[in-house]
């Protein structure tokens, strides 16, 4: 009760409540403030106190907007490629299991008896005309030994020696064509399943590219937001010089208010020990003897004759 007493007397109460307001006023002169952005081409940004909110321009609003609609059919498209592939993979198996456990063998011998049958005709024109050929020249009955006990004519003899050798490299080739048929659906086969699988991840792939570059392009709305903090950077040594200046302003009548405190103390301080001191009511009121004095007492509670 005295102290405040006496801070109403001196003032000090008063000045140190504008003291206080002087330096939460220069605490937030100092406080870090960015700066609002209007009208960049990336878009607007706006600094609350604890938040912050941008919004893009329209023209990045509208490129950002087709990019994720770009994510969004191709990922309408994932089930549709996702049964596409799956018909894929089983012609893929299909095709596998045929090609490994077909007979290559049997399959020559069906390409080499196709073959002699396109031949056929062929051959049964050419004995033909070889045998008009032999009889219009009287050589038909021409023959020689085979060296088996038996005759051949040497025409006939030459074309079936031709024959024989023409009728094997079909069975080579027809050979080499099972084998190689074969090999070429195994491989042909196998690479269906890689197929299969880009055609089912593809458009994850595309959809998550498209996202990507429509989170490119809501990043791009951020510059404003990077360049109003770089704004408040560059301005904060300003700012905190000025809040110093301010601060240190309001310290001056502080502390001259705290001079004349101590100033009145010392006054009361010398009364107290002067006339009034010795004697009266301020020594009766902090309990001391008043001789000559006929009254209350506040510091027995009593009365004092």
């Amino acid at each position: 009760m005295l102290g405040k007493l006496i801070g109403k007397i001196t003032g000090t109460t008063a000045a140190a409540k504008k003291a206080e307001r002087d330096a939460k006023a220069a605490a937030d002169l100092a406080r870090f403030k960015p700066f609002d952005i209007e009208g960049s081409v990336f878009g607007d940004v706006e600094f609350g106190d604890d938040s912050a909110k941008y919004a893009l321009s329209p023209e990045l609003t509208k490129i950002r907007d087709r990019f994720f609609e770009g994510a969004d059919y191709f990922g309408d498209a994932t089930k549709t490629a996702s049964l596409d592939a799956s018909k894929l993979r089983d012609y893929g198996r299909g095709l596998f299991d045929s090609a490994t456990s077909r007979d290559t063998d049997e399959l020559a011998g069906d390409y080499y008896r196709r073959a002699l049958g396109i031949l056929e005709p062929s051959r049964i024109a050419e004995q033909t005309g070889l045998a008009n050929n032999l009889f219009n020249t009287g050589r038909e009955g021409l023959a020689i030994t085979t060296g088996a006990g038996g005759y051949v004519n040497p025409d006939r003899m030459a074309y079936l020696t031709s024959k024989d050798r023409q009728d094997e490299r079909i069975a080579f080739e027809a050979m080499d064509r099972a084998r190689n048929e074969n090999i070429q659906d195994i491989n042909r086969s196998i690479g269906l399943f890689p197929v299969a699988n880009a055609l089912q991840s593809d458009p994850y792939n595309y959809m998550n590219q498209m996202f990507g570059y429509g989170s490119g392009v809501e990043l791009q709305g951020q510059q404003p937001m990077m360049l109003g903090m770089s704004f408040g950077q560059a301005a904060q040594p300003g700012r905190t010089a000025q809040a110093q200046g301010y601060s240190n302003a309001a310290q001056i009548p502080f502390n001259a208010s705290l001079a004349n405190a101590a100033m009145g103390m010392n006054f009361l301080t010398q009364g107290f020990k002067s006339g009034m001191g010795d004697g009266g009511f301020f020594s009766n009121l902090l309990g001391g003897p008043t001789p000559g004095y006929s009254g209350p007492s506040y510091a027995t509670g009593g009365y004092v004759v």
